[in-house]
């Protein structure tokens, strides 16, 4: 799966890595735990979030899990927010 979001008007887009470290952020997991689910280290999984973070213009893990789990609702064509915000799963 890869996101896309458009912050002001320039669309983001996160690598197939940068979404499955994104997923699991928005279940809740440590970097820690990321990284022993991706077989990472922690390191790498801090920097990969760091990433996203800055990517999705948001400031902390909280903003980006609730983009994700968007992300997630309008792939399903249950949810379509109001914040400009596209699931891209080509």
């Amino acid at each position: 799966m890869i996101g896309e979001i458009r912050a002001s008007d320039a669309p983001v887009q996160l690598s197939s890595r940068e979404s499955e470290v994104l997923s699991l952020v928005a279940t809740g997991l440590s970097n820690q735990a990321v990284a022993d689910q991706l077989g990472i280290s922690e390191r790498t999984a801090r920097e990969y979030v760091g990433r996203i973070l800055l990517k999705l213009r948001v400031r902390t893990r909280v903003q980006a899990a609730v983009i994700a789990t968007e992300w997630r609702l309008a792939e399903r064509g249950g949810y379509r927010p109001d914040t400009g915000i596209v699931a891209d799963v080509s």
